[in-house]
């Protein structure tokens, strides 16, 4: 049988405090809530990253505090950054992150509704979001989240943006 893997979003993009009291936003908080998911069998954390007062954030060096607690419990755990910050979030923020060269980042292969705002990725930013990720030598996971973004991942491989082999989510 091919193994399993299990990816844990242990934070998410949007989620805040109020609405969910246990949500892990502080590097220590995110570093134990990494902990539990390997051991409940994740062997993938996928990584957004929050200010001490919730807000959402592309720090490098907030991700950088993040990852190093997580490394500390979890030293073999793939680490899987998200690019895709906040709605709104410029696509240089978005891509700073990727300067610390984690196992995998997130490929979001087009725009979408997102409650009342829209979650914009032109196919520019697509192609410079693939481009840096491949030049560091990162695997991409591929966000998919309607049936035209699976018609672009075949285009954008058609086209040589990616390569195989791919990972979807």
């Amino acid at each position: 049988m091919d193994p399993v893997i299990i990816t844990c979003a242990i934070t998410g993009a949007e989620v805040t405090k109020e609405q969910q009291p246990g949500l892990p936003i502080t590097p220590k908080e995110q570093g134990k809530a990494a902990k539990e998911a390997v051991r409940a069998g994740a062997s993938g954390i996928h990584l957004h990253v929050r200010e001490d007062d919730g807000s959402p954030s592309q720090r490098v060096e907030r991700f950088e505090e993040v990852i190093q607690e997580i490394r500390y419990g979890c030293p073999d755990v793939i680490l899987q950054i998200s690019t895709g910050g906040a709605v709104g979030e410029s696509i240089e923020n978005r891509l700073a992150p990727l300067e610390l060269r984690p196992e995998m980042a997130t490929l979001n292969l087009g725009s979408m509704n997102f409650g009342d705002d829209v979650f914009l990725n032109t196919p520019q930013d697509i192609k410079k979001l693939a481009d840096e990720i491949y030049n560091l030598d990162i695997i991409p996971e591929l966000e998919v989240y309607d049936t035209g973004m699976l018609e672009m991942a075949a285009r954008y491989l058609k086209e040589g943006l990616l390569q195989t082999p791919l990972h979807f989510q």
